[in-house]
This record gives structure tokens, sequence and C-alpha cells, in this order.
């Protein structure tokens, strides 16, 4: 009943109307403003809260009614937390609205202590009603202050309005006042004398509660007449004039006076929690004009439409992300092992290399054993291995010369001298020797003889297994290049659709939770 009744007022809600409804619900600029600086507001002749909801409202002119409706809808479910659903049936947009209106009343009743106990003496009614009726007893209170503190001049006008509008009534029902109020008459006179002595809040709380069902027509016809009489010097300022219960009805501003200037519950509260707190009023809002007067049902499809069309796009744009993420998650995986290849490709080289640096030095210990002029390797062998025994008799030489003795102080110095000299030269030539065994050892791998020939075999086959593996090791490093190019690709590609998907769940609440 709560959430077909509050979809029903929602959607019924079209033009101006809807659109300061939209503008006090969805703009968080004007609710800094109306939350900052509502007391300076309504002690103010010039308003700019109003002149800036007005321009919001403005501004929304061209955006269908169902954008609205449906951003209503969901900011009001974003603030009190409620979690998102489908909205693609009747029943799940009922059942959804349902959950925002039983979401508000809990969250009212945990900070109003008066609306707890309201709501515990009226244990029948439903979530929506106990709401609205309570927040219009608000109002009928604060306007009863407002009348209470008006001059008598004022007074007398505005209860020719109310005498009027109890005339109206059916004779049972004006009985029931008069019994209420133990009076025999309802006169003018009567009713200003009561207002004196007890109050137009009592006054007002009869005439109410005998309404019955029209409860809420009743309640809005006795502000939108005190409006009506005495705007222009209400507390909360001379904003506007409203003469109607249509006027009333189209203008939440008036709604959000009243209950502010009468230091309800909005005062002093940070404006996220004003924000929250502002539900209920909206809620009062929207709900007012389904409950004052029977209407005809109204579609939800244009709403549902939106909805869809939003849900739609949502989808389509998570499958896409989900293909590139999976694009992502393969080409991840091939890296991975691209990178392992190339790993074990480098690790191989480098094993391979090594052998043949063993596989060489073999080569040099057997070349510094053997007889190097037997072994015939080749001509160029011949002449280097005779540089390599020349040199090695030079360093012999040098060594024996070393060892010669010279006596006497001077001897001592010269010989010092000569050692140096010899550690200098022999350091040389070895260096030279070194070169030339590699030199030789060379020669021995690169010739086609039979000495050296195991060894000759093993470093030719590393040295082409590590030719094999550089090339592989090409291929390897091009193909993680190329793996890298198209993975970032669909990085980037899937980023921009989460921040789409982002936009879009910031726009649409509820469609990260379907």
């Amino acid at each position: 009943m709560n959430g077909r009744l509050f979809a029903q007022a929602l959607c019924s809600l079209q033009g101006n109307e809807l659109r300061m409804v939209h503008a006090l619900c969805c703009d968080t600029g004007i609710m800094d403003i109306l939350a900052t600086k509502m007391q300076d507001l309504f002690h103010r002749k010039t308003n700019p809260f109003i002149q800036k909801l007005n321009e919001k409202a403005n501004a929304l002119k061209h955006r269908p009614d169902e954008e609205l409706q449906l951003d209503i809808l969901l900011e009001m479910a974003k603030r009190l937390e409620v979690r998102g659903s489908h909205l693609l049936t009747d029943q799940e947009v009922e059942e959804f609205a349902g959950q925002i209106v039983e979401r508000a009343d809990q969250g009212m009743a945990k900070q109003d202590s008066r609306y707890r106990d309201y709501k515990a003496k009226h244990p029948g009614m439903d979530p929506l009603q106990t709401m609205v009726r309570f927040q219009l007893d608000q109002l009928l209170a604060q306007a009863g202050k407002e009348m209470d503190a008006a001059s008598p001049e004022k007074q007398r006008e505005y209860l020719e309005k109310v005498q009027a509008f109890i005339e109206s009534m059916p004779d049972e029902k004006q009985d029931q006042i008069k019994q209420r109020l133990g009076v025999e008459q309802l006169t003018r006179d009567v009713l200003q004398k009561i207002v004196v002595t007890s109050g137009a809040s009592i006054l007002f709380a009869v005439i109410v509660e005998v309404s019955g069902f029209a409860f809420y027509t009743s309640a809005v016809s006795l502000l939108a007449s005190l409006a009506g009489l005495v705007g222009v010097t209400l507390s909360f300022g001379t904003y506007t004039v409203l003469t109607s219960t249509v006027a009333i009805l189209a203008n939440p501003l008036f709604l959000v006076m009243l209950l502010g200037g009468g230091g309800f519950y909005l005062y002093r509260a940070q404006t996220r929690k004003f924000q929250n707190k502002m539900v209920p009023i909206l809620i009062l809002q929207i709900a007012l004009p389904a409950l004052g007067a029977f209407r005809q049902p109204v579609s939800y499809s244009p709403l549902q439409g939106r909805w869809q069309a939003a849900f739609e796009q949502h989808w389509k744009l998570r499958a896409e992300m989900g293909e590139h993420q999976q694009h992502v998650d393969e080409y991840i995986r091939q890296i991975a092992a691209c990178k392992e290849e190339i790993r074990r490709a480098e690790q191989r080289i480098a094993e391979r290399e090594r052998h043949i640096a063993r596989t060489h030095s073999e080569v040099k210990r057997r070349l510094e054993k053997a007889n190097l002029a037997q072994l015939g390797i080749s001509e160029k062998f011949d002449l280097l291995a005779a540089r390599y025994e020349e040199i090695g008799r030079e360093i012999e030489r040098i060594r024996q010369n070393r060892q010669s003795r010279e006596y006497g102080f001077l001897g001592w110095a010269k010989q010092k001298m000569k050692s140096a000299a010899a550690f200098v030269e022999t350091s040389r030539l070895q260096n030279q020797r070194k070169e030339l065994l590699d030199k030789l050892a060379g020669e021995v791998i690169s010739a086609e003889q039979e000495w050296g020939r195991a060894e000759r075999e093993q470093i030719r086959s590393a040295r082409q297994e590590c030719q094999s593996l550089r090339h592989q090791l090409t291929a390897l490093q091009r193909k993680r290049g190329e793996l890298e190019t198209a993975l970032a690709q669909h990085q980037t590609a899937a980023a921009r659709l989460e921040q789409e998907i982002g936009s879009l769940e910031q726009q649409f609440y509820g469609l990260q939770h379907v």
C-alpha cells in the first residue's frame, strides 16, 4: 500500500511542481544553501535561495517528466541506503518505492522522539500516512502559533475563512466540531474566543480530526488560507503569497519554510544529515496530492522505460568491459608465459656460455703442457707458438738475472732497482703470454686438426645452440612487446568502460546492485 501510493503520487507529479521537487531533492547546490543558511534565509526580504530554486526548476523545463521522476526516486533510495533493484515491472517499482517510505519512516523515528511517540499513539497507521500526518500536525501547530501572534484584525479576517470552510462541511461534521469545542455555534466571534483562550492550534486540531478521510485536504486548505492571509508577516519572511490548496500543493518551499521556520528537526544539521532529513518532507510534498483527492491511476511505463534504457546500457557496457577484461587476463597469462620462456632461454644461453668458457680454459691448460711445435695446427698457430715460447724464455732469463747478487750498500740499492724493473717487465711479458695462449686456444678451436677435436666440437655445438637461442630470444622479446601493446590497449578500453559504468551508476543509483 505504501509503495503503490507513493509510486503513484511520484509518477503523477508534472510541470513546475515536479521540477521544484527535483531541485530540492537532487541538486546538492540547493541543499547546501538551504542547510547552511536556513536561519538567515527565513529572516530576509530578498531570498537568494528562492531565486536559485526557480532558476534550477526553469533549467529542467526541457527534461522529460519520467527522467526527473526516476531521478527523485533513485536519489531518495541512495540517501536512505535502500539497495537498488530492477524497476521493470509495476510490482518492482511499487516495492522499491515502499522500501524508501519504510526506510524514511525508520530514520525519522530514530531521529525524532516526538515522531516515535506519535507512531506509538497511532499504531493502526501505515508508515506513509503516519509520516504525512505527523508533519502536517507539525505544520498546523506552527500555523497556530503564527495565527496566535497575528493582529486581531488579521485573526478576524482569517477566522472568516475558517468559518466559511467549516460551513462547507456536512452538517454532521459541523455538529462534531461544535461538540468537540464545547460550543453551540461556530460564528467568527466564537472562533476568535477559542483562539484567544485555547490557541489556534486547538481549533485546527479539532477541524482536521473531525475531517476523517478529508484530513489531508482540510489540513492543506487551512494552511493555504493562512498563507494567503498572513504570508507577508509570517516569521519565515516575505517570500510568496499562497492563496489556494493548489498553490500549497504546488510549492514545496512553503512546507520547507514552515517546518524550518518552526524550529522543526532540520536546524543545525550537517549537510548530509540535512539532506537525509529532507526526505520525509519531500515524501510529504509528493504524497499530499494523492492523499488529498482521488486520482486516476497513472502508468509507470515512462519511468520503467527510462530505467530499462539505463539498465540495458549498463549491461552492454559491463558485457563489453567483461570481454576486454577477458582479453586482459589472457594477455597477462600469455605475457607471463612469454617472460618465463625468455627467462629459460637467457638461463640456457648463460649456461652454454659458461660451458664454452670452461672448455676454452681446458684447451689452454692442455696447451700449457703440450709441445706446441709438434701439434701442427696451422701456420698461424706455429707463429703464435714460437712467440709464446720466446716470451717464456725471456721471462726465464729475467728471473735468472735477478738471482745474481751485488754486495755493499750500493750493490744492495742496485739490486732493489733491478728487482723492481724485472718485476714490471715480467708482468708485462706474462700478460702478453696469456694473450698469446688465448689466441692459440682460439686457433685450436677454429682449426680442423685431430688435436683438441673433442673440445672443439663441444664449443662449436654450444655456440650453435647459443645462436639458435638468441634468435628465439629475439622473437620472444618481440612477441612480448606485441602482447604488452595489446594488453595496454585492452586495459585502456576497460578503464574507459569502467569510468562510463561508474558515471552511469552515479546517475542511476542501484545499477551496481542488479
